[in-house]
């Protein structure tokens, strides 16, 4: 059974507070011990931000493309990429540098025209505010990768 992410209004902490369940919620999921009111809960829909990055690279290291923080009210679940390669392939990740850990990383892109990249899912959701980056490298190949746009839905 797959899980969704629910959204409920916590009356102790006064805002709409999400989770992730296989069925809606029926108490806080920062703390059960917290009042909710079961008539606010429904499914909560992402939301989509668009970072226009322009960056090109030929490093065969990741390079940072962007810094985003990334909250626990409002975590980054999907991630989208516009991206091509001049030749060759290279692939795009999102990285927790706060805790050291790889959040989603792209499979080989190798295509010469702009091509729209999913990332796996990311079902980590940080229990404070950390800083996340947008990094890209290039596998193979001389010429650059580009990375023009990212998408984030949280």
């Amino acid at each position: 059974m797959s899980s969704s992410r629910y959204k409920v209004f916590c009356i102790t902490e006064g805002k709409f507070v999400s989770g992730w369940d296989t069925s809606p919620l029926t108490e806080c999921p920062n703390d059960s011990g917290h009042e909710v009111n079961p008539d606010s809960v429904c499914e909560h829909q992402a939301e989509e931000t668009c970072h226009r990055l322009g960056i090109q690279t030929n490093s065969t290291t990741y390079t940072t493309a962007m810094q985003l923080l990334n909250r626990p009210s409002a975590p980054i679940n999907f991630m989208k990429v516009i991206c091509s390669t001049q030749d060759g392939a290279g692939q795009v990740r999102l990285y927790d540098i706060t805790n050291v850990q790889v959040l989603a990383e792209s499979s080989s892109i190798s295509n010469t025209n702009p091509d729209v990249i999913d990332l796996p899912e990311i079902t980590y959701v940080p229990s404070e505010d950390t800083i996340v980056e947008i990094q890209v490298k290039k596998t193979s190949g001389s010429g650059m990768i580009l990375l023009e746009t990212a998408f984030m839905y949280n």
